[in-house]
């Protein structure tokens, strides 16, 4: 569990023993069953969290009641509501568990601690928060600009893995979309993988070698 949160945060800042162990005894571990919140919106998000194995949905409830999903968390990636985080104000965001889920949580007080003890952490964070915007900037954007067709492969590039794991509504949700519509993107790519390709046809097999025609004159 510790060796992978270890190998995330080496990506971005190299640690010694002494100074990984000093973080590694300010975190949290939960465990959250299929359904269960880590974080219910009007709650103070006082925490950021680490996903070791499971997966967590990361959403915004509309006055309607309908979830529109902001990003998946599965194992490798972190999570919080950063404006409630930073201003210590009501979230906005919900988060639950699509499945068993173990995460590592490190307070807010906390961090302020280990920034203090080993300033290289503050970096870390300030890089994590900088890849976070980029991320969400650009999802922003995609759905202001890409069809749905194209927001579906970026979220099969983005999750290769999770296609299988998540219900389809809840994608459905991620994209913007009603799962009817999902379901007749799904089919038409499908049916497109299907297709025999235009305009190629297949060599003729005369003793395992293509027969190769005369030139024209």
């Amino acid at each position: 569990m510790l060796q992978a949160i270890r190998k995330n945060i080496e990506r971005y800042v190299a640690l010694t023993n002494e100074e990984f162990d000093l973080f590694a005894g300010l975190l949290q571990h939960r465990h959250l069953e299929k359904r269960a919140s880590l974080l219910v919106a009007g709650q103070i998000c006082d925490f950021e969290g680490y996903v070791v194995k499971g997966c967590l949905r990361v959403y915004h409830t509309d006055e309607s009641g309908a979830d529109h999903v902001l990003y998946f968390a599965p194992e490798d990636w972190w999570v919080a509501d950063i404006g409630s985080l930073i201003f210590q104000t009501p979230a906005v965001l919900s988060m639950d568990a699509l499945e068993p889920t173990d995460v590592l949580t490190i307070d807010r007080t906390s961090k302020e601690r280990l920034y203090a003890a080993v300033p290289k952490f503050e970096r870390l964070f300030r890089i994590m928060s900088q890849r976070a915007l980029v991320g969400m900037q650009s999802r922003v954007m995609a759905m202001m600009r890409e069809t749905a067709d194209v927001r579906y492969n970026d979220f099969r590039q983005r999750y290769p893995e999770l296609e299988h794991r998540v219900p389809q509504h809840q994608i459905a949700a991620y994209l913007g979309i009603s799962p009817e519509f999902l379901s007749r993107i799904r089919h038409k790519q499908a049916r497109s993988a299907r297709e025999p390709m235009v305009g190629v046809t297949r060599p003729a097999v005369n003793g395992g070698l293509a027969r190769s025609r005369p030139a024209a004159s």
